[in-house]
């Protein structure tokens, strides 16, 4: 039996970590500077554990993570892990996966919840021997900008005009910031706007600190950030995310207030990100979006995005 040791990490360890993760699944690069702001940002109310998992030689062969929110928050008592492993002990992740588990049970979860992409067969084949069940599923797709670069400009041009002609106005964050209580505005549209994205027992709903830390992330710029605007009112808004060392460029947020759908501000702000890209010189975009969520599926589709593997979650009593 395989002996293994559990380093715990902190944020000086990010580096290094997103390196190996990079090794292990090339197709997927993460980016140390973001990696380490999302784990100095988010969950911080959380109950939280991360290692290193090394073999008996001393070897870095996994990276595993667990979590859960204080349990007054979360009647059910649904923790959260995630685990990268090197591929040569893919094969052992049932027992990996059991000593996660323990941690959770251990500081009282009574559920453990647990992501996988359609593409990692052996993390599948590990839950589906642990008895997990898919609660959920996330659609990813990419969509090729220089195939679809004249259309989709096009699209963005229409989109302004409309949004000029409903009363309202399109700019960059930067410029959207000298305006009173702009922070407030922003916060107010993402609790508005995430209450309406399904979702499932035991997700996280991002708190004020972290909308505003997912804003000034070093993947997301205040001037590649777009935002439809009714005088200082936020009527819409859309961002990219722009990994600054390595990664794919992925849609970070769409949304629209409430009291203005229906007249193009969040389409407007999308398409003024995706004009920006083309601009940039980015050659693909992707982005990953509910199953659930008909709406902006619909719009993935118009836009000619192509499905790929998909998110999954999985759950299972303790």
């Amino acid at each position: 039996m395989t002996s293994w040791t559990w380093q715990s990490l902190s944020l000086d360890d990010a580096g290094w970590i997103s390196e190996l993760m990079t090794r292990w699944r090339p197709h997927d690069p993460v980016d140390p500077v973001v990696l380490r702001h999302r784990w100095a940002n988010f969950r911080l109310d959380h109950v939280q554990g991360r290692w290193a998992l090394r073999d008996a030689a001393g070897n870095v062969v996994g990276f595993g993570a667990a979590n859960h929110p204080p349990w007054e928050r979360e009647p059910g008592r649904i923790g959260d892990w995630d685990l990268n492993l090197a591929p040569e002990v893919r094969p052992q992740a049932d027992g990996i996966i059991a000593a996660l588990e323990e941690w959770l049970r251990r500081d009282g979860a009574r559920a453990a919840a647990a992501d996988a992409e359609g593409d990692e067969h052996w993390l599948l084949a590990a839950l589906a021997a642990r008895r997990y069940e898919q609660v959920s599923a996330e659609r990813f797709w990419k969509l090729d900008l220089l195939k679809r670069r004249d259309t989709l400009l096009e699209l963005a041009r229409e989109s302004e005009a409309k949004v000029t002609s409903e009363g309202l106005a399109l700019l960059t964050f930067d410029r959207y910031l000298t305006r009173p209580q702009a922070w407030d505005k922003v916060v107010a549209l993402y609790q508005e706007t995430e209450a309406d994205i399904p979702q499932n027992p035991g997700d996280h709903m991002l708190t004020p600190p972290e909308i505003v830390a997912e804003l000034q992330a070093p993947d997301v710029r205040p001037d590649r950030v777009w935002v439809v605007v009714a005088g200082d009112d936020l009527a819409g808004l859309s961002f990219l995310s722009f990994p600054p060392i390595r990664g794919q460029v992925w849609t970070g947020y769409t949304a629209t207030a409430r009291r203005y759908r229906g007249r193009g501000a969040a389409w407007a702000a999308k398409m003024a990100t995706l004009a920006q890209a083309i601009e940039l010189g980015v050659s693909e975009v992707r982005t990953g979006n509910d199953e659930r969520n008909a709406p902006i599926l619909r719009i993935n589709e118009r836009l000619g995005y192509e499905l790929l593997p998909g998110w999954l979650r999985f759950r299972r009593p303790l």
